[in-house]
Protein backbone atom coordinates (compact mmCIF):
# COMPACT_ATOMS: atom_id res chain seq x y z
CA UNK A 1 0.00 0.00 0.00
CA UNK A 2 0.87 3.54 -0.97
CA UNK A 3 2.20 5.87 2.28
CA UNK A 4 0.23 8.52 1.11
CA UNK A 5 -3.08 6.07 1.28
CA UNK A 6 -1.60 4.52 4.68
CA UNK A 7 -1.32 8.85 6.03
CA UNK A 8 -5.02 8.96 4.95
CA UNK A 9 -6.29 5.97 6.38
CA UNK A 10 -4.49 6.43 9.61
CA UNK A 11 -6.19 10.38 9.54
CA UNK A 12 -9.42 8.68 8.98
CA UNK A 13 -9.66 6.18 11.51
CA UNK A 14 -10.39 9.17 13.62
CA UNK A 15 -12.51 10.95 12.36
CA UNK A 16 -15.63 8.67 13.62
CA UNK A 17 -12.82 6.54 16.04
CA UNK A 18 -14.95 4.00 17.55
CA UNK A 19 -16.57 3.32 13.69
CA UNK A 20 -14.62 4.17 11.63
CA UNK A 21 -11.64 2.70 13.38
CA UNK A 22 -13.01 -0.77 13.04
CA UNK A 23 -14.28 -0.07 9.27
CA UNK A 24 -10.74 0.57 8.41
CA UNK A 25 -8.92 -2.21 10.38
CA UNK A 26 -11.36 -5.04 9.23
CA UNK A 27 -10.83 -3.52 5.25
CA UNK A 28 -7.43 -2.39 5.46
CA UNK A 29 -5.52 -3.47 8.51
CA UNK A 30 -3.99 -7.00 6.53
CA UNK A 31 -1.72 -4.80 4.70
CA UNK A 32 -0.07 -2.32 6.38
CA UNK A 33 0.89 -2.54 10.25
CA UNK A 34 0.51 1.20 10.66
CA UNK A 35 -2.78 1.32 9.64
CA UNK A 36 -3.89 -1.83 11.71
CA UNK A 37 -2.21 0.14 15.08
CA UNK A 38 -4.17 3.78 14.05
CA UNK A 39 -7.14 2.08 13.72
CA UNK A 40 -7.12 -0.01 16.91
CA UNK A 41 -5.67 3.19 19.06
CA UNK A 42 -8.19 5.22 17.19
CA UNK A 43 -11.28 2.38 18.43
CA UNK A 44 -9.67 2.16 21.95
CA UNK A 45 -10.38 5.82 22.00
CA UNK A 46 -13.44 5.81 20.62
CA UNK A 47 -15.25 3.31 23.13
CA UNK A 48 -13.48 5.25 26.16
CA UNK A 49 -15.72 8.28 24.42
CA UNK A 50 -18.81 6.59 24.84
CA UNK A 51 -17.97 5.07 27.89
CA UNK A 52 -17.42 8.16 29.80
CA UNK A 53 -20.30 9.35 27.88
CA UNK A 54 -22.87 7.14 29.29
CA UNK A 55 -21.10 7.09 32.88
CA UNK A 56 -21.59 10.76 32.91
CA UNK A 57 -25.45 10.38 31.56
CA UNK A 58 -26.10 7.83 34.06
CA UNK A 59 -24.70 10.00 37.31
CA UNK A 60 -27.65 12.81 35.59
CA UNK A 61 -24.48 15.01 34.63
CA UNK A 62 -25.00 14.46 30.46
CA UNK A 63 -23.56 18.17 29.77
CA UNK A 64 -20.27 17.41 30.97
CA UNK A 65 -20.75 14.10 28.92
CA UNK A 66 -20.78 15.85 25.97
CA UNK A 67 -18.48 18.11 26.65
CA UNK A 68 -15.68 15.29 27.48
CA UNK A 69 -16.74 13.28 24.19
CA UNK A 70 -15.97 16.61 22.13
CA UNK A 71 -12.43 17.23 23.93
CA UNK A 72 -12.11 13.18 23.59
CA UNK A 73 -12.93 13.56 19.95
CA UNK A 74 -10.89 16.43 19.45
CA UNK A 75 -7.68 14.89 20.76
CA UNK A 76 -8.53 11.70 18.21
CA UNK A 77 -8.67 14.73 15.24
CA UNK A 78 -4.95 15.64 16.46
CA UNK A 79 -3.82 12.73 16.68
CA UNK A 80 -4.66 11.78 13.55
CA UNK A 81 -3.52 14.48 11.86
CA UNK A 82 0.18 14.14 13.64
CA UNK A 83 -0.54 10.44 12.30
CA UNK A 84 -1.10 11.99 8.67
CA UNK A 85 1.96 14.11 9.32
CA UNK A 86 3.91 10.42 10.05
CA UNK A 87 4.29 11.23 13.84
CA UNK A 88 2.90 8.79 15.68
CA UNK A 89 1.54 10.26 19.40
CA UNK A 90 1.58 7.69 22.37
CA UNK A 91 -1.73 7.73 24.76
CA UNK A 92 -1.00 5.48 28.04
CA UNK A 93 -2.09 2.32 28.01
CA UNK A 94 -3.71 2.77 24.47
CA UNK A 95 -0.90 2.70 22.15
CA UNK A 96 0.14 -0.49 24.73
CA UNK A 97 -3.15 -2.34 24.02
CA UNK A 98 -3.01 -1.04 20.04
CA UNK A 99 1.11 -2.41 19.80
CA UNK A 100 -0.22 -5.38 21.16
CA UNK A 101 -2.54 -5.86 18.76
CA UNK A 102 -1.36 -4.48 15.84
CA UNK A 103 2.65 -5.71 15.69
CA UNK A 104 3.33 -2.16 14.73
CA UNK A 105 6.19 -0.26 17.07
CA UNK A 106 5.03 3.91 17.18
CA UNK A 107 8.39 5.80 16.89
CA UNK A 108 9.15 7.75 19.76
CA UNK A 109 10.28 11.49 19.18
Amino acid sequence: MEEDAQKGLCFLSYVLMFITGVIIYVMFSPEADRVKFHSVQASVLGALAVVLYVAFSIIRVPDFGTLVLFLIWAYGMYIGFEAYCGHDVQIPRVTKFATAHSGYKPVSE
